[in-house]
């Protein structure tokens, strides 16, 4: 029914539009046109999560009169659409706007050039690597474009598989895993969160530190003699708008000083924009981990002392409900027990996602079971396919947001930057299809069709990868999930990071056991939280507020406000921090249940 299809398409407009607004809000979008094409590139991955159920269920015999049906043709047109604009966002647009958004040139017309001479270069780079491969497959093959065009499709498809379904194997079993933990012993989560926040208060430090630097360097610049006459008069002015009012840099130590007109350049000032901007955004994510952290302690402090009293009341923010008995009964007992059977619920799916993938195409994956059931009404198995896909989605783009990797682009309510935006909606196209074919992997291929199947599956399968990426990779996730459920993904992390090093050099702390080691830390995560809060009752946070709203910068980009409180005035790089990460332990954590709560970051939880 085209009443279906107006209906979803009309939900996927007000959820883009929501998800954007989550992240960037409309007040500090930079303009009508970053914002239309975001909009569009979110509306493919989350038009699908209804798109693929539809395709099931109008393509295997459904009554024409049921709600969800549509014609194949209509269907398959709309499969063609999602892929192919996808293609050209994910390989065109979103990469042009990303660099747009990075690049530090001054006018439109040239960082337009930038962001098209750095896309370049990396098309070069990608097309010289692959020179070698194309040669050797049209040599064997021929030449067709036909042949060429399922070579394109199967290896772009391969690299988006590959990388979904292990981030998605990951997510899995982190996701359930790390909601049903945190309902679970309040002194283990109040330790958990001690052990983050001298790290998190270190890289507030050296992100300030940072940023303090480079509004030196662009303060200097003013100082040279003859600069109101040259021609980089407007330049030079524009960067120096860009610093903080209030940010204090008098007693900063400045790691490099123009002195000259001559040592200016064009370049070498969008170098100096550039790099602004980097560290801006580093602030600000450091910023709002290290507030975030906080906030959490102290929410979880309100929750324990709550128990001896029978009433709750936060600090850090006012809640809906004011009565104090009610709080505590909702904070302490309803919360918690509804996270723990949305985490029984999580485990669930994990559970059949992971069956499925074992048992792929088969008659045994619980998946194919569910959708080939008589007895399950079209509406259900609509509700099955879509809650299944979305929640494969979501493992696999939070997982991302948590990669090492990609921890240059950070994600944060309402002020987050173009730049990463643009980026996790990039990959929020170049995941949710192959989870999509990944899905209708799931079913018996002789049992159920689908026009994704006789559009881009073709492809793939006719392709000298298809086998591969049919019988194959997928089976491999059982690689990921294991090494997730043992936690050798943080093992391995702690091994190859600085901090491990750190530890090696360290020879004051060689004599201590590492559980003196997560003692130190906690102690500290302590003292640095008891001095936030007497900063705060003093005032003094407030003389180390750094405003960005005064900034030209935010006609254009985006706008921060942000309290970080005090003890941040440092003047040397502290180095970094030599932290111990929190044991996860078993699979499903601590088995001493002395109370439950309600995460602290509930925000942050799927």
């Amino acid at each position: 029914m085209i009443l279906s299809l107006i209906l979803f398409s009309i939900a996927t407009v007000i959820l883009s539009t929501l998800v954007l607004n989550r992240f960037i809000s409309f007040k500090t979008q930079p303009s009508v046109s970053f914002s239309l094409i975001i909009l569009i590139s979110l509306f493919i991955p989350i038009s699908i999560t209804f798109l693929l159920p539809i395709d099931i269920l109008s393509s295997n015999g459904s009554n024409e009169s049921n709600f969800f049906f549509l014609k194949p043709d209509i269907i398959l047109g709309f499969w063609k659409f999602e892929y192919w604009t996808a293609f050209l966002f994910m390989w065109g647009v979103l990469p042009m706007l990303q660099e747009y958004y990075r690049s530090g040139e001054f006018g439109t017309v040239a960082k337009l050039k930038d962001a098209f001479m750095e896309n370049v270069k990396f098309l070069l780079i990608v097309g010289a690597i692959g020179v070698v491969g194309l040669v050797y497959f049209f040599a064997k093959y021929g030449f067709t474009f036909g042949t060429f065009q399922n070579l394109l499709i199967a290896l772009s498809h391969t690299y988006s598989l590959v990388l979904s379904l292990w981030l998605m194997a990951h997510g899995l079993v982190a996701i359930p895993r790390r909601r049903w933990n945190d309902n679970f012993n309040l002194d283990y989560q109040m330790e958990c969160l001690y052990l983050e926040i001298p790290r998190a208060h270190e890289e507030l430090n050296e992100a300030l530190y940072q940023f303090k630097d480079i509004c030196a360097i662009i303060n200097s610049l003013q100082n040279i003699t003859g600069i109101e006459q040259s021609v980089f008069h407007k330049e030079v002015a524009f960067l120096n708008s860009l610093i903080p009012h209030d940010l204090n840099l008098r007693n900063h130590i400045i790691s490099a000083e123009f002195t000259s007109i001559q040592q200016l350049t064009v370049h070498g000032l969008s170098k100096l924009h550039q790099t602004y901007k980097n560290e801006k955004t580093n602030y600000e994510s450091a910023s709002y981990e290290f507030n975030k952290h906080k906030i959490q302690v102290l929410n979880l402090q309100d929750i324990i002392e709550s128990k001896t009293t029978g009433t709750l009341q936060f600090r850090s923010f006012t809640p809906w409900v004011r009565n104090g008995r009610l709080l505590y009964l909702i904070y302490v007992f309803f919360i918690p027990v509804v996270n723990l059977l949305f985490a029984l619920f999580q485990f669930s799916l994990s559970f059949i996602v992971i069956e499925s993938e074992l048992s792929h195409s088969t008659r045994f994956s619980i998946i194919n079971i569910l959708l080939l059931k008589e007895s399950i009404s079209p509406t259900w198995k609509f509700i099955i396919s879509m809650v299944i896909l979305t929640y494969m989605a979501l493992c696999a783009m939070i997982s991302l947001t948590r990669v090492k990797v990609f921890r240059i682009y950070h994600l944060f309510p309402k002020q987050s930057n173009p730049v990463s935006v643009v980026f996790f909606t990039m990959y929020a196209n170049r995941l949710t299809i192959p989870l999509s074919f990944n899905f209708f992997n799931f079913l018996q291929n002789d049992k159920i069709q689908s026009q994704f199947d006789s559009f881009l599956g073709v492809m793939i399968n006719s392709s000298m990868l298809g086998g591969f990426l049919n019988n194959v990779l997928p089976r491999l996730i059982i690689i990921p999930v294991l090494l997730a459920a043992f936690n050798v993904f943080d093992k391995i992390k702690k091994w190859i990071s600085w901090e491990y090093l750190a530890d090696l050099i360290e020879s004051d702390e060689d004599d201590l056991s590492d559980s003196t080691k997560r003692d130190n830390l906690i102690k500290q995560g302590k003292q640095i939280i008891q001095r936030e809060l007497g900063s705060s009752a003093t005032g003094t946070a407030a003389n180390t507020r750094i405003n960005f709203r005064n900034s030209p910068l935010q006609s254009n980009e985006s706008q921060l406000d942000l309290n970080i409180g005090s003890g941040f005035e440092v003047d040397q790089p502290t180095g970094m921090f030599s932290g111990v990460k929190s044991l996860w332990g078993k699979l499903t954590g601590s088995n001493n249940i002395d109370s439950l709560t309600i995460p602290v970051d509930v925000e942050d939880r799927l």
